[in-house]
C-alpha cells in the first residue's frame, strides 16, 4: 500500500469534544464550590472573627467562657449567628435586619398565628401555640413569642428518626432586642430542646446576661 493509498484518519466526533469540555467545566465549578464553602466554614466558625461583627449590632458586655459563636448562611441582607453555651439542649440565634424590612419581619415574626408544613421523618414542624408577651431584661420591657417547633412531642426516641425528631422538636422563645423602634431589627431565640415546657423569664435572663440588653 502506498501512502496515497492511506485511509483517511478518522475524525473524533464533536460530542466527544462537548461531553467532555462540559465535564471539565463542571470539574472546574465544583472545586471552585468547594474552595468557596471552605472558606466561609473557615470564617463562620472563628470566634476572632464572628464576635466582633455580632457586636456591631449586639453589645457584648463579655465573651462567655465556653461558648461557641458561628455564623449562619443567609439569603438577602441578614446577618445570622449561632451561639452554644454549654448546655448542649439550649441553642440561641442572634439575627439582624436592615432598617428597609425591619417592619414586615417584625410583624410576621411576632405574629400570634401558627405556622404548619409537613417535613419528610418529621411530620408538621413550624409555629405551634405561639403566645406573645413582654419580659424584662436588664430593665428593658421586650416584645416576645413563645412557641413550639412541633404540635406534639417526638413518636419515637431511638434511631435515626428519632433523633430527627427529638432535634426538631424545640420549646423556643423569641425576643426583639431592638434599640430603635423604627431602625434595624435585632432577635434573639433561644431553642431548647427535649422538653414542652416554655422557657421561663428567668432563663432568658441569665442567657442574655453577656450581652447589654439593657441601654436603648
Amino acid at each position: 500500500m502506498t501512502d496515497f493509498d492511506l485511509p483517511p484518519k478518522r475524525k473524533i466526533p464533536k460530542w466527544v469534544w462537548i461531553l467532555g469540555g462540559g465535564c471539565l467545566v463542571l470539574g472546574i465549578g465544583f472545586v471552585v464550590a468547594l474552595i468557596l464553602l471552605l472558606g466561609f466554614i473557615k470564617h463562620a466558625n472563628s470566634p476572632a472573627e464572628q464576635w466582633p461583627k455580632l457586636e456591631a449590632h449586639l453589645t457584648v458586655a463579655h465573651q462567655p467562657e465556653g461558648w461557641t459563636i458561628a455564623a449562619m448562611p443567609m439569603f438577602g441582607d441578614a446577618d445570622v449567628w449561632k451561639l452554644q453555651p454549654p448546655d448542649p439542649n439550649d441553642q440561641i440565634f442572634v439575627t439582624w435586619y436592615p432598617k428597609s424590612d425591619a417592619a414586615s419581619f417584625r410583624k410576621s415574626l411576632f405574629e400570634e398565628v401558627e405556622l404548619s408544613a409537613n417535613a419528610p421523618l418529621v411530620g408538621p414542624v413550624g409555629r405551634f401555640d405561639p403566645l406573645r408577651g413582654k419580659v424584662t431584661v436588664q430593665g428593658r420591657e421586650l416584645v416576645c413569642l413563645r412557641y413550639f417547633t412541633t404540635p406534639d412531642s417526638p413518636e419515637k426516641t431511638d434511631g435515626i428518626v428519632g433523633a430527627v425528631q427529638t432535634a426538631a422538636a424545640t420549646s423556643n422563645l423569641l425576643v426583639d432586642v431592638s434599640t430603635e423602634p423604627d431602625g434595624d431589627l435585632i432577635t434573639v431565640e433561644i431553642r431548647r430542646g427535649r422538653t414542652r415546657q416554655r422557657i421561663p423569664d428567668e432563663d432568658l435572663v441569665e442567657l442574655l446576661e453577656p450581652f447589654r440588653i439593657g441601654a436603648p
